[in-house]
């Protein structure tokens, strides 16, 4: 019971809270429409091309979106990128 006690429902809230707003800005984002990635295929030197490339080695909605590709899809954009990672098949 002293568990019980302890138990802090804010904070399961604001857990369960920031995880739907994740949720929400992935659905909303479309990794293949982002201007930053288009700032990366004009100029990869750019400012925001970098930081694109850069994010791009972290990003849980990158990695998704990636590997949700179809095998054929994926090694191309993966060879474009140099992502090594995701050249499997």
């Amino acid at each position: 019971m002293k568990n019980a006690q302890n138990f802090d429902s804010s904070k399961v809230f604001f857990q369960i809270m920031d995880w739907i707003i994740q949720e929400k800005i992935m659905f909303i984002h479309s990794c293949g429409k982002c201007s930053f990635r288009a700032k990366y295929d004009n100029n990869p030197k750019s400012f925001l091309g970098r930081i694109w490339r850069w994010h791009t080695e972290w990003c849980p909605g990158w990695r998704r979106h990636i590997t949700s590709l179809p095998a054929k899809e994926r090694i191309k954009l993966a060879a474009k990128y140099d992502m090594e990672k995701y050249t499997y098949n």
